[in-house]
């Protein structure tokens, strides 16, 4: 070996050497330390209180020093001795809205992952849950009745209730005291599920609202669950913790909860005609959204809160097929409809005027499904008209070829000519305002012509249902209140108005006209114009590049 290459070669070892040496002492296969952008945030734990994770710290321990897989070395500089101590602590992500882990004792040392890591397998398992935490759908759903046992007796006679609930996310818990058990009690409590997982069992984590009762160590429940058919065995813990359960059945407190035959199940075969489940709908207040689930079995009713940006839907009421009959373009039916966490029966009728309207009518709540259709719960039936949100302006109806001339009432002296484009009615004059309609859909029904409109230019307000009415020589424009049910009406009273007929038709009226073509031919010409003179300029530049290239 030369000297130059023994030079080389002792070189580099010496560099190996030194990243050695930079190694953490154990030669642990660590990454910089951060925990995921997914952990990041506020959280709930039962000891510590509320915990900050952030991209480089677990708040209140300390600061992340190394990291190795689900193992994460904590210092903390804060100590008595003002030496550094270092916890390890073992992460398992349960759900996007759980965190569970151990943890080993603060102690100085190297703060190798060898060396902190050291934890017993019966070390306390600790539970994180996210604030605020997205619900999720609970994974059993309906009415149940129940017995549960509290530290006591199992408390059977009377025995408890579940509620089914609007939001998948809520079911209500009517608890029965047993008057001869100590410990059971008369109480209601609401149950939002947080986060379900599998580990070994099933596992739910949920959140309770309850009356007189905020703290955290309490309002928040770790469950372990187990469906057997109808049957839900529940074992709950006593805190916020997972601590105390063993099995589904062997728990601080158990419950074993029997499905309600009144609660109709999604495989009955009782689906909502299609032609309503096949879109989305809204109500022309623009302030409720029809929704049905993949199956047509069920239609969730959310109502808009806030406004703007701000916006957003949120499910109070469902409606659950129970029975139902489907003739030409009209649809009868029992639902079990659930409003926030109180359900009964219902008669609801449902009307397809046209591809994007329907009519939906729903009687008295009863306690049983036999008399939801009795004539004395559908005589005063409450009725909404539905514009399916895939709605778009269309030509309004007659005035495909006649032009408005003039406006009966005297605030309106104008001449107004609208025309028979897709986005444009008619202008209303009411108290001097004039107000713009575009046309979303009409149909006909016994012998009337009506039209679901907007004010133009506006995006999800009120819509309006009109019956326009065409005789002789007027047009009038009226709102139907029973249309209307429930929505903010445009006009006052009707408005009418005088036609003569258009001397051009709507399929030509609107082609192409005279200007437009001029316009169109001068813009063609211009074009021709620059395109020329851009040919001439290159044309000239490439002949005195050739000349010069001649020239050297």
């Amino acid at each position: 070996m030369t000297d130059r290459s023994s030079m080389l070669y002792y070189g580099l070892v010496g560099v190996l050497l030194i990243l050695w040496g930079q190694a953490p002492v154990g030669c642990d296969h660590t990454t910089e330390c951060t925990f995921p952008s997914a952990w990041q945030g506020r959280w709930f734990q039962r000891v510590l209180g509320d915990v900050e994770i952030t991209r480089g710290a677990f708040l209140p321990n300390g600061m992340c020093h190394i990291h190795a897989g689900d193992k994460y070395v904590i210092v903390n500089n804060s100590t008595e001795s003002n030496r550094p101590c270092y916890q390890c602590l073992v992460i398992t992500s349960r759900h996007r809205n759980i965190l569970q882990y151990k943890e080993s004792f603060c102690q100085p040392g190297s703060g190798s992952i060898r060396d902190s890591c050291r934890i017993p397998g019966d070390a306390i398992l600790h539970t994180l849950v996210r604030e605020p935490s997205e619900p999720v759908d609970c994974p059993f759903q309906g009415a149940y009745t129940f017995r549960y046992q509290n530290n006591s007796l199992m408390c059977d006679n009377p025995r408890s209730q579940v509620s089914g609930c609007a939001k998948e996310s809520n079911l209500k818990f009517h608890f029965k005291r047993c008057p001869d058990i100590p410990g059971t009690l008369e109480q209601v409590v609401t149950l939002q599920c947080l986060a379900t997982w599998k580990s070994g069992d099933d596992y739910l984590y949920a959140k309770f609202s309850q009356h007189g009762v905020t703290s955290k160590r309490h309002i928040y429940r770790c469950f372990m669950y187990h469906i057997l058919g109808s049957t839900v065995y529940l074992a709950g813990s006593a805190d916020s913790t997972c601590m105390g359960i063993l099995s589904p059945t062997d728990g601080p407190i158990t419950m074993e909860l029997s499905k309600d035959a009144r609660w109709p199940m999604s495989n009955s075969g009782c689906r909502f005609p299609n032609w309503l489940t096949g879109s989305k709908w809204r109500n022309l207040a623009y302030t409720e959204l029809y929704e049905a689930d993949s199956s047509g079995y069920m239609v969730q009713i959310k109502h808009q809160r806030g406004h703007g940006l701000q916006s957003h839907y949120q499910t109070l009421q469902v409606l659950r097929c129970r029975t139902g009959n489907e003739e030409t373009s009209m649809y009868e039916g029992v639902s079990y409809t659930s409003h926030k966490c109180s359900s009964s029966y219902q008669c609801v009728r449902f009307f397809k005027r046209n591809d994007h309207v329907v009519e939906v009518n729903t009687g008295t709540l009863v306690a049983t499904s036999a008399e939801a259709c009795q004539t004395q719960n559908v005589q005063n039936m409450t009725r909404k008209t539905l514009l399916s949100v895939e709605a778009s302006s269309v030509i309004c109806p007659h005035t495909n070829e006649r032009t408005i001339q003039t406006v009966s009432s005297p605030a309106c002296t104008n001449s107004l000519q609208p025309n028979c484009k897709r986005d444009v009615m008619v202008k209303v004059c009411q108290n001097t305002i004039v107000k713009r309609l575009q046309c979303l859909s009409s149909w006909r029904q016994e012998g009337k012509t009506y039209v679901v409109a907007k004010q133009m230019g506006e995006h999800d307000v009120i819509a309006n249902c009109f019956t326009v009415d065409s005789g002789g020589d007027s047009i009038q424009l009226s709102v139907d209140r029973q249309c209307n049910m429930g929505t903010p009406l445009m006009l006052s009273q009707p408005v009418q108005y005088a036609y003569k007929q258009s001397t051009v038709p709507c399929n030509t009226r609107y082609s192409t006209t005279s200007t437009e073509k001029a316009y169109t031919k001068n813009l063609t010409s211009s074009v021709s114009r620059i395109s020329c003179q851009l040919r001439t300029i290159l044309f000239v530049l490439v002949t005195f590049f050739l000349f010069t290239s001649t020239q050297r």
